[in-house]
């Protein structure tokens, strides 16, 4: 899934708490956005060293383990200054990170989308089918720059339901927070 699509849930993730009537400050919301999109860190720095981003989920700092190593760092610098369910959203929105990235291979498990390998190797380090898909990209490696259109085109062509989830999130996600400034606006107003 593309940076939108976890910016998207990961900001549905941060209103949760305004279903029991509460409401989260900007800098909690924003904090739980990064969570959401912590993860994707890897791609640009993969870009950055002139290797093709695209392989960003075969790297070990994109799995379950490293999500637990990346929240306890977070729990531990800010433990003090956020909630702990502030701190427990962040968590949800860091795994449903890796749930988005996994959708499309497991769509295509169920015959909805084009086959795919697995995007993300839950059970790292002891998944061996990490290795053999990082073997398979390197030995495969050109060294072309990296195009945004072709990542969508490549997207939207390869996983055309995943994508579509991904508007959908984020139309949703605009929604409520559109409702959530006339609200706030309108009170304002009063």
């Amino acid at each position: 899934m593309l940076p939108f699509g976890h910016i998207a849930i990961s900001y549905l993730i941060s209103q949760i708490p305004r279903l029991k009537g509460k409401n989260l400050n900007w800098k909690e919301v924003l904090f739980v956005i990064l969570c959401g999109t912590l993860f994707d860190v890897d791609f640009f720095l993969l870009e950055i060293i002139g290797l093709p981003g695209r392989i960003h989920h075969y790297l070990p700092t994109h799995t379950l383990l490293f999500g637990i190593f990346y929240f306890l760092i977070l729990y531990i610098l800010l433990r003090k200054k956020l909630s702990l369910s502030v701190l427990k959203l962040g968590a949800l929105a860091m795994v449903s990170h890796l749930v988005l990235d996994d959708l499309d291979y497991w769509f295509s498990l169920l015959g909805l989308e084009e086959e795919i390998t697995p995007q993300i190797f839950w059970f790292y380090p002891f998944d061996w089918r990490m290795n053999v898909e990082i073997e398979k990209l390197f030995s495969s490696f050109s060294p072309q720059k990296f195009s945004f259109v072709s990542l969508i085109k490549n997207y939207i062509t390869k996983t055309p339901k995943v994508f579509v989830l991904e508007v959908l999130f984020f139309i949703s996600a605009f929604g409520v927070f559109l409702r959530k400034c006339l609200k706030t606006l309108k009170q304002k107003t009063l």
